[in-house]
């Protein structure tokens, strides 16, 4: 999963090899000339128009906007490389991957004219029979597919554009290595090509691994609009700490929190997309060992998404006013010592969807609070590990064509808790054989138990 082409080069390789600066401060719509071994004063715009770019689309706009990044880098600022109104196509494949650095020294801001308004389009796909002569299929030496952009150093600003990898079917459309990024605005489009390059990837500081984790901080994302048609990860949140990504209209693949801390993700709208791929159409997916992790206003109409199988496992997920808008999906929990499913200030409503517990090792806990939820399915052969089940508050219905609410909840060591809820339909009590005895308490409205 991270053996991304661009991230194994490391902070070092993207550092920028030409140093231009702008020539004073740049009024509105003035010139800014590149001027070498300029000093670049704090706070200054350095708009890509004026050092070459093509605004229509026509002209290959690569070196041009790779010289005012490198710019406006020049200075402390952090300075605005700005993208007028436009289409600017990149088309220079000879070059590093990825086509467009944001490499230091200092932090810059990327800054377009609005996400319907300015539009970066890479060229460098297997879609493109240039770049790839026949019309290569995978990425080689017939066939150099590049990223879009890149971001490698720390506090560094993208905002008020479009990203496109989607029509060329070119490699990640954003990608990053640092810390306390900005995320702002933007409109991702990327294609079906796979191999790590996913849509989106937050890739942790480079050398991350399960086993030996470090972590990238302080990334935030707000206001997305991202479509894809690949079958793996497409919004990559991986190696992050302290970080937060909030009000995203996702149409495509899924959200993977690849072994994160601390983090908040709010108002996430889930549809899946066309490609076809259902096992990776999956809403989001949490590795373990993930801990504090709360998402707030996720919303789904396909699958519920998947808190992953593995040990050490996930501790401390809250789903707050969570809901399945779909029917037939699944909400899937693996190993996680304290998951809480709950209403809080909206609603929480699975609907006509199936919550399953399949811990793979001793410790799983799982409480659902307030919420609305048509079938929870243990799976029997897990049942032995599970630490804790219960619910409060909750409403319990069995929309046609569930026959049951409970099944396979056979030889759990502990008692299932309900706590002041609603219950219907209760056609069987072979739902708790061999198990301890669940507990009712508080005022429970109940039909028909015991069956």
């Amino acid at each position: 999963m991270h053996s991304h082409p661009w991230r194994r080069a490391a902070l070092a390789t993207l550092i920028a090899t030409t140093v231009l600066g702008c020539a004073g401060a740049q009024a509105a719509g003035g010139p800014a000339l590149p001027v070498t071994g300029a000093v670049v004063a704090a706070t200054m715009t350095c708009k890509v128009t004026a050092y070459g770019a093509d605004a229509t689309g026509v002209k290959d706009s690569t070196i041009a906007i790779r010289n005012a990044i490198t710019a406006c880098a020049a200075g402390a600022g952090p300075n605005t490389v700005y993208f007028p109104a436009g289409t600017y196509a990149l088309k220079d494949t000879g070059i590093a991957n990825p086509t467009l650095k944001l490499a230091g020294p200092n932090p810059v801001i990327l800054q377009g004219a609005g996400r319907d308004s300015t539009k970066l389009v890479e060229y460098a796909g297997v879609a493109n029979t240039t770049t790839c002569p026949g019309g290569g299929t995978t990425p080689g030496p017939a066939c150099p597919v590049r990223s879009l952009l890149g971001v490698a150093v720390d506090g560094s600003t993208v905002e008020d554009m479009t990203l496109d990898t989607a029509t060329y079917n070119a490699g990640t459309a954003l990608g990053t290595v640092a810390n306390n990024g900005t995320y702002l605005r933007l409109r991702v489009t990327h294609g079906s090509l796979a191999g790590g390059f996913f849509s989106v990837y937050f890739a942790g500081p480079a050398g991350a691994t399960r086993t030996t984790p470090t972590f990238n901080t302080g990334n935030t994302i707000d206001d997305l609009i991202l479509t894809d048609s690949i079958c793996d990860d497409s919004l990559s949140y991986s190696f992050q700490a302290a970080g937060s990504i909030s009000n995203v209209q996702h149409t495509g693949s899924r959200l993977a929190l690849y072994f994160v801390h601390d983090v908040t993700v709010t108002n996430y709208r889930y549809t899946p997309g066309p490609q076809g791929c259902g096992a990776k159409k999956q809403g989001f997916y949490i590795t373990s060992p993930s801990s504090n992790v709360t998402i707030n206003g996720f919303t789904s109409s396909g699958a519920g998404g998947v808190i992953g199988q593995s040990t050490p496992p996930s501790a401390n997920i809250v789903l707050n006013d969570y809901r399945l808008t779909g029917s037939g999906g699944t909400l899937e929990v693996g190993d996680v010592v304290g998951l809480t499913i709950q209403q809080q200030s909206g609603t929480c409503d699975m609907g006509d969807n199936v919550l399953r517990i399949n811990p793979s090792a001793p410790g799983t806990l799982v409480a659902v609070r307030n919420c609305s939820l048509a079938m929870v399915h243990l799976a029997s052969t897990a049942n032995a590990l599970l630490a804790g089940l219960s619910f409060a508050g909750d409403t319990f219905t069995v929309p046609n064509p569930r026959a049951v609410t409970f099944s396979d909840v056979k030889n759990v060591p502990v008692a299932v808790v309900f706590a002041g809820g609603t219950y219907l339909n209760c056609p069987s009590k072979a739902w708790f054989s061999n198990s301890t005895a669940p507990v009712f308490a508080g005022a429970n409205t109940m039909t028909g138990y015991p069956c």
